[in-house]
C-alpha cells in the first residue's frame, strides 16, 4: 500500500494527531527499535517514530525539513556524508556518529555483553572485544578507502561490499585474511585510482581520521555475528544478534556509552525545535 503524500501543512500537525511531541522519520523497520531507544533514553519525551522503507523515501522528507521547515524529525544514517559534504545542517536531520546504527550498536561493551547471553561457559571480556574491533578496522581500512574513495569520486565501484565474508580466513572465522584483502586490492586497482584513494585518505585525516566508524554497517554486524559465534561454539542466529543487541544498547546508551552524549545533544537540539 502507497504511503500517503501529506502537504506541509499536515505534517506539522501531524504528531497532535498521533498525540505525540514529535514525529520521527526513519529509513527501514530495523532502525525503528535502535531510534525508540535513543530518544526513549536521551529525549525525554513522548515521540512516535515510523519507518519510510527506504532511503531514498528518507531523502524526500529531509528536503521537506530543510525547503519547507516541516515539523518532524528525521533520524538515519550518516553513510559518508561528512566526508562527501552533503551533511545536512538542520536541527531537526539527525544523524548517526558512524556509518550506520550498528557502529553504535555493536561497541565493545554491548558485544560483550551480548556474547555473555550467547555463550553457554566462557565469554569474552570487553577488553578481548575492543582489540578484535580495532583489529578488525585495521586490517579492513584499505578496503575502506577505496570504498569511500569511490564514493566520493562517483566511480560506481562496491569496493567493500556489504558482507565480510569475501575476506576471511575461513566460512566461519572472524579474522580478517591478509591475502584476501591485498588480492582484492589488485581488483580494485584499475577502477579505482592511486590518486583518488590518496585524496580520500586526505579528507578522512580531516574529519577526524580514521576508525571503526567508517566501517559500513552490514560489514560490521556480519562480522561482529562471526564473532560471537566462534565463542559461542555455535551458529548465533542475525535476528538473536540484533535483538540482543538492541536490548543492551537501550540499558548502555543512557548510562556510559561511547556515543550518549552525541546522540542527547542531538535528539534534545531536534526536540527543541518542535513547534507546540
Amino acid at each position: 500500500m502507497a504511503r500517503p503524500e501529506y502537504s506541509t501543512n499536515a505534517l506539522n500537525v501531524l504528531n497532535r494527531f498521533y498525540r505525540c511531541s514529535a514525529l520521527v522519520y526513519v529509513e527501514g523497520a530495523d532502525d525503528v527499535p535502535f531510534w525508540r531507544a535513543v530518544f526513549d533514553n536521551l529525549g525525554d519525551a513522548n515521540t512516535r517514530i515510523e519507518a519510510l522503507g527506504g532511503r531514498a523515501e528518507l531523502e524526500k522528507y529531509v528536503d521537506r525539513v530543510e525547503n519547507d521547515d516541516a515539523n518532524l524529525i528525521i533520524a538515519m544514517d550518516l553513510d559518508y556524508a561528512q566526508l562527501a559534504g552533503t551533511r545536512q545542517a538542520h536541527e531537526r536531520v539527525i544523524y548517526t556518529p558512524g556509518y550506520s546504527i550498528e557502529n553504535s550498536l555493536y561497541v565493545a561493551k554491548i558485544v560483550s555483553k551480548v556474547a555473555h547471553l550467547c555463550h553457554r561457559v566462557t565469554a569474552p571480556e570487553e577488553c578481548d572485544v575492543a582489540q578484535w574491533l580495532s583489529q578488525l578496522a585495521s586490517a579492513l581500512r584499505p578496503l575502506v578507502i577505496c570504498d569511500i574513495s569511490s564514493q566520493l569520486n562517483a566511480l560506481g565501484v562496491p569496493a567493500l561490499g556489504a558482507n565480510c565474508e569475501p575476506y576471511m580466513t575461513s566460512r566461519r572465522s572472524p579474522l580478517v585474511a591478509e591475502e584476501r584483502v591485498s588480492e582484492r586490492l589488485k581488483q580494485l586497482a584499475k577502477s579505482v585510482p592511486a590518486a583518488t584513494t590518496t585524496h580520500a585518505e586526505k579528507v578522512v585525516d580531516e574529519n577526524g581520521g580514521y576508525d571503526i566508524r567508517l566501517l559500513r554497517g552490514h560489514v560490521l554486524e556480519s562480522a561482529v555475528l562471526r564473532y560471537v559465534s566462534a565463542h559461542a561454539s555455535r551458529n548465533v542466529a542475525r535476528e538473536t544478534l540484533y535483538t540482543n543487541a538492541i536490548s543492551v544498547f537501550g540499558i548502555e546508551l543512557p548510562r556510559n556509552h561511547p556515543h550518549r552524549n552525541y546522540f542527547r545533544s542531538a535528539v534534545r537540539t531536534a526536540l527543541a525545535s518542535i513547534k507546540e
